[in-house]
């Protein structure tokens, strides 16, 4: 009797190969679903957009990296102040300008980010399933990294996050290889590319790792420093000039910005989930009382999550897991193509030991990488600006209560004792 090759032999009773399995499938199937629907809404019923791609704009593919490309390339000639990103993020785009054709910088900029998105999920995703069934293991990296919602948004809008992910998947290795100087060095770049990563700092804080909270501290300021001066040099603005410019940009521009529904239009923050509920309620907009209380509901829901993190949790994929998500929720935008670095903690957890509630957290993982737009709210909001904030503080009140409830069970134990 003919035996099946071992490359292709898939145990199911290992709980890494189901969680894998899982969520693959809720990959595959919530995006093809998707497809199939705003397929017929867009070809037979001849709805326009948003109603016909759960991407953005058609005609805007690619948008973002060539926009920044050009912006990019008139500072450093002087022309235009206007900065795409940080000063250190625009020089990164100022080098990707001096190649001559703008497709061949955004394949370069692409190719890197899909290098470094299958190695994740090759490398932990399909971890057990090298060697013994091969096969699979290559069909559930491929399904994951083309068919996943966040990759491919991303990939549309050619954003610059793809250059965030990068960095922050190597502040990651290295951080677990307890490589931390390398670590606090990336985790600075980050950092001086988006202000964002700096929750990751309570990593640090956690394993007491004073000197890497210092080297990630001045590597964020020495990158944005250099970058700022180059730029000047360059571009023949001074400095003073171009911090301004960059200060009015990030909390001038942006804040009034997510004031408006196209700034949640694909967006997952839960300033998001206020305004767009408050403009349904009342027709309105939220006020300035409104928005400082958000800034310090806010702040104060990041100081507990980190005391949390700090004083409770061990667990490597729980702890970046809930500050993936609280780079995702807090801040005032988040667009769809930032949860892109959910494939982070995904990948720790898929790895991760067994645990009682696999089959939850691996479902909720999977409804993060699909395309939840399928009902219009308001204009061209959609249900997936409530569902993937719900989805998201899911995860992080299973974390916390799985926690104290297993904690709970151990002291009543022990009582019992």
């Amino acid at each position: 009797m003919p035996t099946q090759s071992p490359s292709t032999t898939l145990d199911l009773s290992h709980p890494k190969n189901r969680r894998a399995l899982l969520i693959t499938l809720t990959v595959v199937a919530g995006t093809w679903l998707s497809s199939v629907f705003h397929y017929v809404l867009g070809i037979y019923r001849k709805y326009p957009y948003p109603l016909n791609t759960f991407l953005f704009k058609p005609g805007r593919r690619f948008d973002d990296f060539y926009g920044d490309l050009d912006r990019a390339s008139l500072l450093l000639r002087g022309h235009s102040m206007d900065m795409p990103y940080s000063p250190f993020g625009t020089s990164l785009m100022g080098l990707f300008s001096l190649i001559p054709v703008q497709k061949i910088a955004f394949g370069l900029a692409l190719l890197s980010f899909s290098v470094v998105v299958i190695a994740i999920l090759w490398d932990h995703v399909a971890t057990e399933m090298r060697g013994r069934a091969t096969v699979v293991g290559l069909l559930v990296t491929t399904a994951i990294a083309t068919m996943s919602y966040p990759v491919l948004f991303t990939v549309d809008r050619g954003n610059e996050e793809i250059f965030l992910f990068m960095l922050l998947a190597a502040f990651t290795y290295l951080f677990l290889k307890k490589r931390s100087s390398l670590a606090a060095v990336a985790l600075g770049a980050a950092i001086a590319y988006k202000m964002y990563p700096g929750v990751f700092i309570v990593l640090f804080i956690a394993d007491r790792k004073w000197k890497e909270l210092g080297i990630a501290i001045a590597a964020a300021i020495g990158f944005e420093a250099l970058a700022t001066l180059a730029l000047s040099v360059v571009s023949g603005f001074s400095v003073p000039q171009l911090l301004q410019h960059w200060y009015e940009s990030l909390f001038v521009g942006h804040v009034g910005y997510a004031d408006t529904l196209g700034a949640h239009q694909h967006g997952h923050s839960l300033w998001g989930v206020v305004t767009v509920a408050y403009r349904l309620v009342t027709g309105a907009f939220p006020s300035d009382p409104m928005r400082t209380a958000y800034v310090v509901f806010a702040l104060v829901s990041f100081v507990v999550l980190s005391a949390y993190v700090i004083r409770f949790e061990r667990t490597d994929w729980k702890r970046f897991t809930l500050l993936f998500a609280a780079m995702l929720l807090l801040p005032f935008e988040s667009h769809d193509y930032t949860l892109v670095h959910l494939l982070i903690p995904i990948a720790l957890f898929a790895e991760a030991e067994l645990d009682k509630w696999d089959f939850g957290y691996a479902l909720l993982f999977g409804l993060l990488l699909v395309p939840l737009d399928y009902v219009l709210l308001i204009s061209t909001v959609s249900t997936s600006s409530f569902l993937y904030p719900a989805l998201l503080v899911a995860i992080v009140c299973a974390i916390v209560y799985q926690r104290f409830a297993a904690a709970g069970v151990q002291n009543g134990a022990l009582g019992k004792a």
